[in-house]
């Protein structure tokens, strides 16, 4: 079955308000939620295995893409490779994911999907000081998933490779 163009573009939500709002029918159905976030620069076979796993925990799976003032902040002024609304795009066409929203840091996105599983990598929960959000996610009931390397390869090696530096 083919995933339509409308169909990418509904699930990339306009602002944490309609984000909100899909949250809210998606609990009042009975359904458990999902989430995750980063920046999905590149995307290689390892973000592939990440969103099928994390999709296979709750009924729903909403992704998070780190804003590109963010990602220059963590990465480096030559990261991004890909801007905000490509990089959401290319999430929101893989058809594990249900939602995306760009955001400006993880707190935001668990603050409004409230979800029963966020899932992190390894290398991620190892990078930055989580735990405020790691606790947030406790208190709201939810459980911490980590996941640890799914591949070979990054997006920061792959990058490296084709001469773009970090």
């Amino acid at each position: 079955m083919r995933v339509s163009k409308r169909n990418i573009e509904r699930k990339i939500m306009e602002n944490s308000l309609a984000l909100a709002k899909l949250c809210e029918r998606v609990r009042t159905s009975g359904f458990s939620i999902a989430s995750t976030s980063g920046t999905f620069d590149i995307l290689h076979d390892g973000h592939a295995k990440y969103l099928i796993r994390a999709s296979e925990l709750a009924d729903i799976l909403i992704v998070g893409i780190d804003c590109d003032r963010l990602v220059k902040h963590i990465k480096g002024e030559s990261r991004p490779y890909w801007k905000e609304g490509v990089r959401a795009y290319n999430i929101a066409a893989h058809e594990h994911v249900d939602a995306v929203l760009v955001i400006e840091n993880s707190r935001e996105l668990i603050e409004i999907v409230k979800p029963d599983y966020f899932v992190m990598s390894k290398t991620t929960r190892i990078v930055g000081d989580r735990n405020d959000e790691m606790e947030l996610i406790r208190n709201l009931g939810g459980e911490i998933v980590v996941f640890g390397s799914m591949s070979e390869n990054s997006t920061t090696a792959v990058l490296g490779r084709m001469g773009h530096g970090r």
